[in-house]
Order: C-alpha cells, then structure tokens, then sequence
C-alpha cells in the first residue's frame, strides 16, 4: 500500500477558516480522507522542489503556537481491521528548538469521554525540529495518549500536524509521505530513500528576479502627490478595500504589532524615509469579506470624510456580479475624481481554480485606471512572475497575502510614488 501524501486541496471556508484535504492512501479510495481545519494563523501551502518522493509535500508554517481546530469528517477507518501497526512521515525542520506534533483525532476513546476534550488533552506525539534534513518518524498507536486510555488504531478519525502549545516563536515544517503503516521498522528501502532525499542539491530552483515597476502603471498620474510630498506637507493615504487591505492573514496570526506587517504601513515607512516627510498618515479602512457596493455603501464614512490625498482602491476578491462591480466601482471613483483625490487601483489576486473567472475583473481594472489615469498595481501578475514554486511565500492561502506578500505590495506602491 502507497503511504505517501498523494494530493492536497486548499478551501476557503469563509472569512477567518481553510481546510486541508489530503488523500493519504491512494490506491484505497473512499475513506482514507483526513481534513484539518485552521485558523489563518497557520499556513499549508504544497512544495514541489523540496519533497522526499517525486510528488508533493507539504510546507507548514504556525506563526503562533496553537493546534489547529479539527473537521470531523464522516471517513472513518478501523485500522486494526486493517492490520496497520502506527503512524509513519518524514519531516525536515527548521532547525530551531520548537517541537511539532501529530495528532490521530479517533472516533470515540471510552464511553465516558467527550472526544473535544480528550482530543485537546492528548492524543498526539511530539518530534523535534532541529534537525533541518529529512528525517523518517514512526509512532505505534500506543504512543498516542487518551488521557488514562491508549489508543489502539480503531475507528480513526482524523490523523493531524500542528505545533507543541507554548512555543515563542514561529515555526515551519515540511511533511512528506504521511500514512499508516504495517511494518514501523525502518526498511533498506527507507534507508535508500532518506539517503537521497538528503543528498540533492537542487532542493529549490533560483526565484525568477521580478522588478516591481515592471508590475505598476501610470507612474506620471500621480506626480502631483509626489510633489505634496516632497514639499513637507501633510498628507492622508487611504487604503480602501476588503480583507487583502484589512490585513486578514497579518492580524490572524496575532504577532505583536501586526499592524505592521500590512502594506500600508511600511508604504508609510519608505515614503518618510524617501521624502524625509513625517507628515504622513494612513487610514486602513479595509474590512473583510466586502464587495465594491459595501465600499460605496461607507464611502463617505471612511473615506471622504478622512480628506485623503490618495486612495489605494482594492475590492473584486469577493465580488461576483461583474456589473455590479465595475457600476459601484465607477460611481466610487466617480465621487474621488470630484474631491480631485488621486487614485491607486490593486487588482485581485485570486488563484483558486474555481476563480478563473477572475481573469474578468482583472482585465478590467487594467484597462479602467488606464482609462481615468489612475496608477495600477498588478498583484496576482507579480506572485506569477516570481514562479509557482515560490507563490506559498507570498500568500497564506490562495487569496491573502502573508507578510511578505505585503512586503511586496508595500514595494510596488512605492515604485509608483517614490521620488
């Protein structure tokens, strides 16, 4: 039987939620289906180039030591009627003296138990993360407490990866050929394949070099900003949009000062430090889930009323009336052209397949700050260009940007309103 981590599938589950699906046994379809649910503060992204097998791994990264909430699903296996002795995966660390965790989720310990309970009490292993070269770990059954009980490989559930709780840092792993096994001895076979999994040079291939000004349009529209700026005067940015403005994935992870690490603040940062202008504010008015109509809706609000200078436009994420969106987007633009505020419009930056629809809303927003004069940032372009293997250390899902993803935003503002 393959035990290997044969597909992984990224859903958004509203706004603050994804699941992670992974089929680990292939050849068994049906009810070999596991699934964790996590908050945004954890981020799973597939790794192609860093794998023990030719397929795919899986890269995760906790920016704040908490286990993942659970999604008890409906699969349920009996692996003592399967003859399965434990739980076998290869893990490369990051080196750092954090711990991670494995975790069998079972249908039911004892009578007496309520599964929440005893699934946050125990019923996982630990394995460190200081070693940063693939490494092979296989646990029986009874190695996962339940409280006073011991789990036996019947009416399994869930197997799940996380964090040990108390953890000071953040912490990244890799996983790869997860699965349940009948033999937990190392074989010539696993013997062969850490071997060569430790001895490739090619683990990643060189990023793709991207220039963020071949990413942004219109530079000229906004000299008259620039010249405000570097006049010393005060100035008022306002960035306008949904969760990617808001800072979704940023706040979620709870870091100290997260406000930080969206875009909108180091763009304030790199301006006053370029203008040597103190006299620089940022409103975040980005909220989460809202579509161009709910910008219209507050406009005045938190918008207008701010007496902005610039407005970065973002909203398309989640919109899903073509019309509707590009109406309320024109009457909102409209309002900004007559408060002669000058004008930024971010594209989306949806991946998901089901979202190719969004190559609509892209094109138009393209060819709309052409139109009116606005400066234009092509988000989803810039992920692209950087190469597939690299789009998990720009985004936290296949929507919100990581830290870094607002690293870069922050860089192509600044292509378009540096000196």
């Amino acid at each position: 039987m393959r035990k290997l981590l044969a597909c992984a599938a990224i859903m958004i589950l509203g706004a603050s939620a994804f699941a992670l699906e992974l089929n680990m046994f292939e050849d068994t379809p049906g009810v070999h289906w596991y699934s964790v649910e996590a908050k945004l503060n954890t981020v799973f992204r597939q790794v192609t180039y860093d794998c023990v097998t030719p397929e795919t791994a899986m890269k995760l990264t906790f920016l704040e030591a908490n286990e993942p909430d659970c999604v008890y699903t409906d699969s349920v296996v009996s692996l003592t009627k399967l003859k399965m002795s434990g739980v076998v995966f290869w893990v490369k660390g990051d080196g750092s003296n954090n711990m991670g965790v494995a975790g069998i989720t079972p249908l039911e310990a004892d009578k007496n138990s309520d599964l929440k309970t005893i699934t946050k009490s125990g019923c996982t292993v630990e394995f460190p993360l200081k070693d940063k070269f693939w490494k092979r770990y296989a646990f029986k059954f009874s190695d996962f407490k339940l409280g006073e009980a011991t789990l036996t490989g019947d009416r399994v559930k869930q197997l799940y990866f996380s964090v040990k709780r108390g953890s000071k840092t953040p912490v990244s792993y890799i996983i790869d050929k997860v699965g349940f096994t009948k033999n937990l001895k190392k074989t010539e076979e696993d013997l062969e394949l850490g071997k060569q999994a430790n001895s490739r040079t090619d683990i990643k291939p060189d990023p793709k070099p991207v220039v963020p000004s071949e990413f942004v349009e219109n530079r000229p529209a906004l000299e008259g900003f620039r010249k405000k700026l570097a006049s010393g005067q005060e100035v008022t940015i306002v960035a306008f949009g949904d969760s990617l403005t808001a800072g979704t994935a940023v706040w979620r992870a709870k870091a100290p000062h997260p406000e930080r690490y969206v875009f909108h603040y180091a763009l304030k940062n790199l301006l006053a430090d370029a203008y040597k202008n103190d006299k620089i504010t940022v409103v975040n008015a980005g909220i989460g889930g809202e579509q161009a109509s709910h910008g219209f809706a507050r406009l005045d609000r938190d918008v207008l009323s701010k007496k902005p200078d610039l407005v970065i436009y973002e909203f398309g994420n989640n919109d899903g009336d073509i019309k509707e969106y590009t109406s309320n987007t024109e009457k909102i633009c409209d309002k900004l052209d007559a408060a002669k505020i000058a004008v930024i419009i971010m594209s989306s930056t949806v991946f998901a397949g089901s979202d190719d629809k969004r190559d609509v809303y892209i094109k138009w927003q393209k060819d709309f700050a052409k139109k009116r004069g606005y400066g234009y940032m092509g988000l989803r372009d810039v992920f692209l260009a950087r190469g597939d293997a690299f789009i998990g250390d720009y985004l936290s899902d296949d929507v919100h940007p990581s830290y870094i993803g607002h690293r870069l935003f922050a860089e192509m503002v600044y292509e378009l309103l540096r000196p």
